[in-house]
C-alpha cells in the first residue's frame, strides 16, 4: 500500500514539472516584454499612463502698464487731432492761391489781395474756427471720446474765480515780458528773427475786425481744444501731467521762438485756472483780454510818443502785479487753491509726461513745428 502512495506521488510530481516547463517560455516572454517596456522583472502588466501637467500662466496688466497705455492712446489721438489742425490750415492756404490764380492772371495782384489787411483778418477768423473745432471733435469723437464729458460750460461761481481772473491777467503781462527778452536776446546776438503778422486794417471797422479775429475768436476756439478737449481728457491721470502736456502742445502750435516760450507760460496758468474753476469760461477771459492788450495798443496807443507809450505800459503792468498779489493772498488761504491734487496713479509724472511725448503723431507734430520755427531765421 505504502509502495502504491508514492508512485502516485512520484507521478503527479512528474506531470506538474512538465506543466512548468511547457509554460516557462510564456513566463519567460512576459517578463521579457515587461522589461523591454521599462518595467521591472516582478510586473506583468504596465501602470496607469500619467499625463504630463503643463501650467498655463495669465499675463497680468498692472495699474502702470494700463496707465502706460491709455496715456500712449491719449497721445495718440492728441497728436493725430493736431496734425489734423496743421493740414487744414496748408489745404486752405492751397486753395486760397489756386482760386484766386485762376480768376486773376496777374501774381502780383493776387500777392496783394492776400495781403491784404482785412482780407486777413477775415481768414484768420475762418481758419481758427475751422482749425480748433472741427479736427477735434472728429479726431475725438472717431476714438469714442464723449465732448460733453471732457469740457465743462458751466458758470464759475464765488469770488475764487474773480481771483483766479486777476492771477491769470497778472500771470500773463509778466510773461509777455520774458517773450520781449528773448526778442532783444535775437537782436543782440545780431539774429534777424522777425514774424510778419501782417497790417493792421484802419478805422473802426479794422479795429472791431482785428479785436474779433485776435481777441474774440481765438479765446474761444483755442481754449476750447487746449484746455476743454485736451486737457478734459488728460487730466484723470493727474492734474499736473495735464496741464503740463496740454502746455506744451499749446506752446508748440504757435510754431515760432517768439511765441513759444509765452505761448507755454500762458498755457500753464490757463490749464490752472481751468481746473481750479471747474469752468472753462475763466480760461477764455483771461486769454482774451490778454490778447486784446495788443489791439488796444495798437489802435490807442500806437500815436502818442514812445515815452508816454512806455510809461503807460509800466502803470500797466504795475496794476497787473498788484492785482496779482491781491488774487494770490486770496487763494492761498484756501486749501488746496495753490496746489495740484494728483490722482491715484501708480505711474510717476516723468514717467507720464514720457509716455505722453513719444508718441508718433506728437513727435510728428512738434518736428514740423519746430521746423516752422527755424524757417523765420531765414
Amino acid at each position: 500500500m505504502f509502495d502504491e502512495n508514492t508512485n502516485l506521488n512520484e507521478e503527479k510530481i512528474a506531470e506538474n514539472k512538465e506543466i512548468e516547463e511547457e509554460n516557462a517560455p510564456v513566463l519567460e516572454n512576459s517578463q521579457v516584454t515587461s522589461q523591454n517596456n521599462g518595467f521591472s522583472e516582478n510586473q506583468i502588466t504596465p501602470p496607469a499612463f500619467v499625463s504630463p501637467q503643463y501650467v498655463y500662466t495669465v499675463p497680468v496688466l498692472t495699474k502702470e502698464k494700463y496707465e502706460k497705455m491709455q496715456i500712449k492712446r491719449l497721445s495718440l489721438v492728441a497728436g493725430l487731432s493736431f496734425l489734423v489742425l496743421l493740414s487744414i490750415m496748408w489745404v486752405f492756404n492751397i486753395i486760397a492761391v489756386f482760386l484766386l490764380k485762376l480768376f486773376l492772371s496777374d501774381t502780383d495782384k493776387v500777392m496783394s489781395l492776400l495781403s491784404e489787411p482785412a482780407l486777413m483778418q477775415v481768414q484768420q477768423i475762418v481758419f481758427s474756427i475751422t482749425m480748433f473745432t472741427l479736427p477735434f471733435i472728429f479726431i475725438y469723437k472717431l476714438f469714442r471720446f464723449r465732448i460733453s464729458d471732457l469740457i465743462s460750460f458751466k458758470l464759475p461761481k464765488g469770488k475764487n474765480s474773480f481771483y483766479l481772473f486777476l492771477l491769470g491777467i497778472s500771470f500773463c503781462s509778466f510773461a509777455n515780458i520774458a517773450s520781449s527778452m528773448l526778442e532783444q536776446i535775437f537782436d543782440r546776438a545780431g539774429i534777424n528773427y522777425e514774424v510778419d503778422f501782417g497790417e493792421s486794417p484802419e478805422g473802426v471797422f479794422g479795429f472791431l475786425l482785428s479785436f474779433i479775429a485776435t481777441a474774440i475768436v481765438p479765446a474761444l476756439v483755442e481754449e476750447f481744444a487746449c484746455r476743454g478737449i485736451l486737457l478734459g481728457s488728460l487730466k484723470k491721470y493727474g492734474e499736473g501731467f495735464a496741464v503740463m502736456a496740454s502746455s506744451l502742445l499749446f506752446g508748440l502750435m504757435h510754431s515760432n521762438f517768439e511765441q513759444i516760450p509765452f505761448a507755454f507760460l500762458v498755457g500753464l496758468v490757463l490749464g490752472y485756472i481751468t481746473i481750479k474753476s471747474g469752468s472753462l469760461w475763466v480760461a477764455i477771459l483771461v486769454h482774451a483780454f490778454n490778447n486784446s492788450i495788443s489791439i488796444v495798443y495798437t489802435y490807442l496807443l500806437s500815436g502818442l510818443p514812445g515815452v508816454v507809450q512806455n510809461i503807460s505800459y509800466i502803470i500797466f503792468l504795475i496794476l497787473c502785479m498788484l492785482a496779482g498779489l491781491f488774487a494770490m493772498v486770496k487763494l492761498s488761504k484756501q486749501e488746496n487753491m495753490l496746489t495740484f491734487s494728483e490722482n491715484e496713479t501708480k505711474s510717476t509724472f516723468s514717467q507720464k509726461i514720457r509716455w505722453f511725448l513719444i508718441s508718433p503723431t506728437i513727435i510728428i507734430f512738434s518736428s514740423v513745428c519746430i521746423l516752422e520755427s527755424f524757417l523765420f531765421f531765414f
